[in-house]
């Protein structure tokens, strides 16, 4: 009979358990990795000038929890100054700027650069500084992301703050950043690109990659930036889930699911443009419309500096490990090449010179992570930590108020209703095959012409699956997560944040999406 486990709190204050984030336990160095991402929330909160976000992760029972740590004495003057520097600069401007126009394109070419190094073929002693290489890539880039969260959320603040300002509803504002994210779609842009080099090269089917090389052209050069730009993406927060690189059959499911694709969707329905902007005062409007803008490059910032900052730098890291891990079997020091998984980042390096934990050490930490993910987490830890009660400076209150304006409307449940789901997108219901799994290429190799798939949680890698399904329902999500903003941009029928999703619907099941309704039925 098995023992619950005493779950205790990972430090003082409250941890909150993230299912839509940390769906399972993760792996020695996917933990690791998890709080040098961390780390990139103090520094944008302290560029801003807000309250310093001291947000962590730590492990209780091999699940990581999120948690704020004591910020210390607070710089008032030093906040007060940032804040007010913020706002009179509009700084989100330049940071939305500057990610697009310079520091994209550099994080891109390192990530190429990193992508097309043939690891297999190196060294072993190369293959140590390989690793080395991407862990420290990541290290500098992945903190990136979250340091650049406050200047989206106050670029999307600042329109919604003053349509509030000028008497405008805001919930219709959020259908007029749809198309704004083009890094949702790109990856079904570039499928459509292959299946069309496929077309005009004489081919009506996809077999395998072989087919794809051989028709050279356009079908190879989309293969090739597919290749290289997104199937090394990690599809969650740890190292242990295989790739689309991992998986071609993957990959040629989702080929052949581009074409057989006739015509494009419908994007999600909502306001006009022109049925909001006759809302605006005449006196505003040219604001209006140059507040949109900023906030469709922040609305469409997130997908995409999550999959260049994070998804494919910590894809890396998992090709760099597996590839010693590989090495480290063939030499008998490990027992499978997914326990290097289960090693620091100081104890890899040990690893690679004839050190490091023994195996049996390594193959335990596996067996427990494995063992943990029959349990069941609660979701909240430990005891609220004492009020400070300082009163924030002027300018920083400004400016959590204006972000709060977005942040209330985006993040709340567009209905109270018991049993529906938190967000929808889509008017028309569809009728499929429930394609219920936690693994994204699994489902891209199952969805077929009718699946819809059913999961736990997304990120924005999933854009690769998306594409392939003909409606998405997920367990853990809301108005602005990831699983919405694909389904939206895609224009795909979708039911977010679905409670106890995957305890009546189930693989195989026929089911009813009813995006209007907000629910999944099985009807079969």
């Amino acid at each position: 009979m098995s023992v619950e486990p005493t779950w205790e709190p990972p430090g003082p204050g409250q941890w909150y358990a993230s299912p839509e984030h940390l769906p399972e336990p993760l792996s020695t160095l996917g933990g690791e990795l998890l709080e040098i991402l961390a780390t990139g929330w103090r520094t944008g909160t302290d560029r801003y000038g807000l309250p310093p976000n001291t947000g962590t992760f730590a492990e209780s029972n091999r699940w990581w929890f999120y948690g704020r740590r004591d910020p210390g004495p607070l710089d008032l003057d030093a906040m007060e100054a940032a804040a007010a520097d913020a706002l009179a600069r509009r700084r989100w401007r330049a940071d939305l700027d500057h990610w697009y126009r310079t520091l994209r394109p550099e994080v891109v070419a390192e990530n190429r650069a990193l992508v097309r190094t043939d690891v297999p073929s190196l060294p072993h002693a190369d293959v140590v500084d390989h690793v080395e290489r991407v862990v420290a890539h990541y290290r500098v880039r992945a903190p990136e992301h979250f340091a650049q969260m406050p200047g989206a959320g106050a670029a999307l603040g600042a329109l919604f703050s003053a349509a509030g300002e000028w008497g405008l509803s805001r919930r219709p504002l959020l259908p007029l950043l749809v198309g704004g994210s083009p890094a949702s779609t790109s990856a079904e842009a570039i499928f459509d690109r292959i299946a069309a080099g496929l077309r005009a090269a004489g081919r009506t089917t996809c077999e395998d990659l072989a087919d794809v090389e051989a028709a050279g052209g356009e079908a190879r050069a989309a293969l090739d930036e597919l290749r290289t730009d997104y199937a090394w993406r990690s599809y969650l927060s740890d190292v242990v889930q295989p790739t689309l690189a991992e998986r071609p059959e993957a990959m040629v499911a989702g080929i052949r699911a581009a074409m057989a694709r006739r015509g494009g969707r419908r994007l999600a329905e909502g306001a006009s443009l022109d049925d909001v902007q006759a809302l605006v005062p005449a006196s505003h409007r040219a604001e209006f419309d140059d507040l949109l803008a900023y906030a469709r490059l922040a609305y469409g910032a997130n997908d995409d500096n999550t999959t260049v900052l994070v998804a494919l730098p910590l894809g890396l890291v998992r090709r760099g490990v597996l590839e010693l891990g590989r090495r480290l079997v063939a030499q008998g020091r490990i027992r499978q090449p997914d326990d290097a998984f289960e090693a620091s980042t100081a104890e890899l390096s040990e690893l690679g010179t004839g050190g490091g934990p023994p195996a049996d050490v390594l193959a335990a930490r596996a067996a427990a992570r494995r063992a943990a993910a029959s349990l069941t987490p609660p979701a909240v830890l430990g005891e609220p930590a004492p009020s400070t009660g300082v009163d924030l400076p002027p300018s920083t209150q400004r400016l959590v108020a204006m972000m709060s304006a977005y942040d209330v409307v985006a993040y709340r449940a567009e209905t109270d209703e018991a049993g529906r789901a938190e967000a929808t997108v889509g008017e028309v219901p569809v009728r499929g095959r429930a394609v219920v799994t936690d693994d994204p290429t699994d489902a891209l190799e199952r969805l077929g012409d009718d699946g819809i798939l059913v999961t736990r949680t997304t990120t924005a890698s999933y854009n690769t699956v998306f594409p392939g399904a003909r409606g998405v329902a997920v367990q853990h999500g809301s108005t602005m997560s990831h699983a919405a903003v694909l389904a939206r941009e895609l224009g795909l029928p979708a039911v977010i944040g679905v409670p106890d999703l995957l305890q009546h619907v189930h693989d195989g099941d026929q089911v009813l999406l009813d995006p209007q309704a907000g629910t999944i039925t099985v009807i079969a």
